[in-house]
């Protein structure tokens, strides 16, 4: 059995993607209407009709009057929304085919692409931020991998506070992340458990904004520095000071351990430093600590016009603010960090992606017997290289290898027949 889910564009063209589902329930064979859908506290309301309604994790996806889709938690609605989603279902369980949990207990969700090179293919995002006990895995079964530490702190032994495997893993730099996502993949691949040209990796800037619900207000082909705390915001709302326990910040606990601490006035979250994944509300998207517990690492650096063997492009993008966040325009859902590559700090962990093989591998057609470059770290084939903008003809008097924004992989150049 199989449902379709609604992606819009930019252009606000539908595309479709079907997966195979489950139980499945959908609701536009049943004939759903339109309606006003409103949020818990009665802040937001918006007109949309009801495409599906998965009750083992509660996740809904609503079809709004403009084609664009929405994907929220079931405890984020009013009372009398709920009342009609469980009638709508007839008490019958849905699950998402595409909803899945991987070798390590990692569990993914499909998250809509509105723009950019990823846009209209499955991209699935762990709901939760990479756990101690996943990297744990990790480092046990990679032999060739080596952790070394100047600082006596390890992503093991964090010293400032103490982890559990369910605690998000701290003091890991973007190259730690990278070689996680390298070894999860060659491990699934050989095992049989993803296909070849599947990937688990690092976000883009642009895919997590997605996953933040501020994707389609933000232009992707735009530097993430450009985008900087440009939209109003907060994963949670618009509330500010936020509600009690809406996410991991710097709260009123941290007082409890040393009174000089400076913290949200009044804020409460339950945790001096991490906290265990999933421990507050879920995204819109599914998805848990997108605000706080630990910032995350994204592929990109923060502007992509910066010569390779320059300072600045040893940084990378990191997004949703951590557990020590206090300052108001830090943890708006648009804000950007900019971090050295190299850092590992007790607030930066990264969340992983898993994107699926699907469709053309690029979006117009070349001729058959052109000169392109396809990126070695995910199989993507493009035209020129997106670090100096020259095509496989005459890339070669450049002294650096192409590198593909979207995974940071670097190219090498093929003939295609």
């Amino acid at each position: 059995m199989s449902y379709t889910l609604f992606s819009a564009t930019r252009s606000a063209i539908l595309r479709l993607v079907v997966f195979s589902v489950a139980f499945a329930v959908s609701l536009s064979e049943s004939g759903a209407e339109s309606r006003t859908w409103t949020s818990s506290d009665g802040s937001r309301t918006f007109q949309g009709e009801l495409k599906s309604y998965d009750k083992s994790t509660g996740m809904v996806t609503v079809v709004r009057q403009d084609g664009r889709t929405f994907q929220f938690s079931r405890d984020k609605l009013s009372g009398d929304d709920i009342a009609f989603l469980e009638k709508s279902v007839g008490g019958q369980d849905s699950a998402s085919g595409d909803s899945r949990t991987n070798s390590i207990g990692m569990r993914f969700v499909p998250v809509p692409i509105i723009g950019g090179p990823t846009e209209g293919k499955t991209v699935l995002f762990s709901i939760w931020e990479t756990r101690v006990g996943d990297f744990r895995a990790f480092v046990k079964a990679a032999k060739a991998y080596r952790y070394e530490s100047t600082t006596g702190y390890t992503w093991e032994k964090p010293g400032v506070f103490k982890q559990t495997d369910a605690h998000p893993v701290t003091l890991v730099n973007w190259e730690d992340a990278q070689a996680f996502c390298k070894w999860l993949t060659d491990t699934e691949r050989a095992a049989g458990q993803i296909e070849k040209n599947d990937i688990y990796r690092l976000p883009t800037d642009h895919e997590w904004s997605c996953a933040a619900g501020i994707g389609d207000r933000e232009d992707p082909t735009a530097d993430p520095s450009a985008k900087r705390g440009k939209i109003p915001g907060f994963v949670w709302g618009h509330q500010w000071p936020p509600g009690k326990e809406v996410a991991n910040l710097a709260s009123e606990e941290v007082k409890k351990l040393s009174s000089n601490s400076e913290v949200i006035p009044g804020y409460s979250d339950g945790f001096a430093f991490t906290a265990p994944v999933g421990s507050y509300p879920a995204s819109d998207a599914g998805l848990f600590d997108l605000a706080g517990n630990v910032a995350e690492w994204c592929a990109d650096p923060p502007r992509k016009d910066l010569p390779p063997t320059s300072n600045a492009a040893k940084f990378r993008v990191t997004r949703g603010g951590n557990w020590s966040g206090r300052r108001e325009e830090r943890l708006l859902a648009s804000y950007r960090g900019d971090t050295p590559m190299d850092a590992r700090s007790h607030g930066t962990g990264f969340r992983v992606v898993l994107a699926l093989a699907e469709g053309p591998l690029v979006e117009k057609a070349l001729p058959k017997s052109s000169l392109r470059f396809r990126c070695t770290a995910c199989g993507l084939v493009y035209e020129k290289c997106s670090s100096c903008g020259l095509g496989p003809e005459s890339h070669g008097v450049v002294n650096h290898p192409p590198v593909h924004e979207g995974c940071n992989g670097y190219g090498k150049t093929v003939t295609e027949k």
